[in-house]
């Protein structure tokens, strides 16, 4: 009970490894109830071999439908195991906001197991079923853009960056999303549309890691246009903003 209390306690990851060593040493088999609870501190703890072990003997009743199905699935991804990984993801179905970041996981897991038409159709679900899920729904739409890209699709591709970019502007993806569609226009024909949008990025997103290369990409954008002092007016504020920066040598 004094080693259960101890790993239970969200210990530090070397002690709870530690225990777990001992458990499985001195005190196996153990019950499903404490498998679960090794489980969990295992996965709490980084070591995701022996939190997978754990969560396949706590058993499916014990691991319900939220948060140690998800964390079952994390540990099988970790493991490399991402067919299995989206079997379980799909099995989460509450809290609604794990669940719809669930889908999203489940579909890239199958994306990473090679198995691309399956995570494809499954990332469009993502979508539709939880549009209003900004972490989920992004997260989709910027792997199908990605997905796109790879296969040199490079309209969808434009098309998904910037339905990341417009829909969903608070997403950690939507700066690199209007990067990326610019940098699209740009390559495939249309500077002005490309600088207009890197100019657009720069000034919604001025803090953003996409900032300061927007800004030098808007000029590039412009000068293909045609507009030389606008590009040098861009080139300018790289150079005045981060003068040791890749952008500006």
């Amino acid at each position: 009970k004094e080693f259960f209390s101890l790993i239970g306690g969200r210990i530090a990851g070397p002690v709870a490894r530690q225990a777990i060593v001992v458990l499985d040493s001195c005190f196996a088999p153990l019950t499903p109830a404490e498998e679960l609870i090794v489980a969990r501190a295992a996965m709490e703890s980084g070591w995701a071999a022996r939190a997978v072990s754990g969560f396949a003997r706590a058993g499916n009743r014990r691991l319900g439908w939220g948060e140690d199905r998800f964390a079952y699935a994390t540990a099988l991804t970790r493991l490399k195991r991402n067919g299995e990984a989206a079997l379980q993801f799909r099995r989460v179905r509450s809290p609604k906001p794990l669940a719809a970041l669930a889908a999203y996981q489940g579909a890239r897991a199958l994306v990473r197991d090679g198995q691309l038409g399956r995570g494809r159709a499954a990332l469009i679900r993502v979508a539709r079923q939880h549009p209003r899920d900004t972490t989920a729904a992004a997260s989709a739409f910027f792997l199908q853009a990605d997905l796109a890209s790879d296969d040199r699709a490079d309209a969808e591709a434009r098309r998904l960056y910037r339905v990341v970019a417009t829909r969903y502007p608070s997403s950690r993806f939507a700066a690199t999303a209007r990067f990326r569609a610019a940098m699209i226009a740009l390559l495939t024909g249309d500077p002005r549309s490309a600088a207009q949008e890197f100019d657009g990025l720069a000034e919604r997103y001025p803090g953003s890691d996409e900032a300061l290369g927007a800004i030098y990409w808007a000029g590039r954008a412009w000068a293909v246009a045609g507009d030389s002092a606008t590009a040098r007016t861009r080139w300018q504020t790289v150079s005045s903003r981060d003068p040791l920066s890749y952008y500006a040598a």
